[in-house]
């Protein structure tokens, strides 16, 4: 019995084409390209590969009991955005775990019109190497995840943003699925010790739909989404705030009331907590009594 393909031809048909890739990194400023191979190497980093596929872990317990955990990385992860989903920080700390991961299949989608992708989410794609990158429209992803998800063990979607997370709650398109939800857009700030802690244009390109409240030290004209607040360091701690950007010597103390947060050289970098390497891998348990000893053996 042969393994039905990962994606139908129809979905792999909507695949962006290279030229998009090739245009999209030649119009970028080469420090813009240098943010984003940052950020898939820091994220590399923290989500490098056990070199471990499958494990087998059997446990004899004094009870008179026996366990077996069967491990695997899952057969297709799906990354899919929102069409106005701008952060290329924020999809590629979904991404690069899935790379790191070992699924077999992986696809990424941004689901929606509104024109071609960002330059730097293209970008972060061709440097990241995934080879398969679709447009797809609100029915058709709705379409994708009933034609891939039916008698398909170990299939991951990562949902960012509000329109795909409503579609894969739909009983028609999550049936069959594990969905992780990417939280909402973060509250964020920034703390400067000094005005030039922070690289603030840096930060504006890798979250450039979240709005960001400045406190501390004057960084000069604020343009864009950040707003200039007054008061002090324990004002900025009493902000709660889902991620905080401060000097490396204060981050053990914003972890205290903030559980994200960034030092200075991190502007471009991102990662979501709540997605870690046990969401990639299919788990099976069994509880028995004495399972049975090969013959021959001890």
């Amino acid at each position: 019995m042969h393994a039905p393909p990962a994606f139908p031809d129809w979905f792999t048909a909507l695949a962006v084409k290279d030229r998009a890739f090739a245009r999209a990194y030649e119009s970028l400023p080469a420090a813009r390209r240098a943010w984003i191979k940052t950020c898939i190497a820091r994220l590399y980093d923290w989500t490098r590969p056990s070199g471990v596929s499958d494990s087998v872990q059997t446990l004899a317990w004094e009870s008179g009991a026996s366990t077996m955990r069967r491990t695997s990385p899952r057969e297709l992860v799906l990354v899919a955005f929102d069409r106005d989903y701008g952060s290329f920080a924020r999809i590629a700390a979904a991404l690069v775990p899935a790379l790191t991961s070992g699924a077999a299949n992986l696809a990424a989608v941004r689901v929606g019109g509104g024109g071609p992708m960002s330059d730097e989410v293209l970008t972060l794609f061709e440097l990241a190497g995934v080879e398969l990158v679709c447009q797809a429209g609100p029915r058709q992803f709705g379409r994708l995840l009933g034609d891939i998800g039916p008698g398909r063990e170990g299939c991951l979607v990562l949902a960012l943003g509000r329109t795909v997370q409503n579609l894969v709650r739909e009983p028609q398109g999550a049936l069959g699925f594990a969905v992780w939800n990417a939280p909402a857009l973060p509250e964020a700030g920034v703390w400067l010790d000094g005005p030039g802690d922070f690289d603030l244009a840096a930060l504006a390109f890798a979250q450039p739909d979240a709005d960001f409240r400045i406190m501390g030290a004057d960084p000069g004209p604020l343009g864009g989404r950040f707003r200039r607040l007054p008061g002090g360091f324990e004002d900025f701690l009493g902000l709660g705030l889902d991620v905080a950007y401060a000097p490396s010597a204060r981050l053990e103390r914003v972890l205290e009331n903030c559980g994200l947060a960034f030092g200075p050289g991190q502007e471009c970098c991102w990662v979501w907590p709540g997605l870690c390497p046990a969401s990639f891998l299919v788990e099976r348990i069994g509880w028995g009594l004495a399972w049975p000893r090969v013959r021959g053996g001890p």
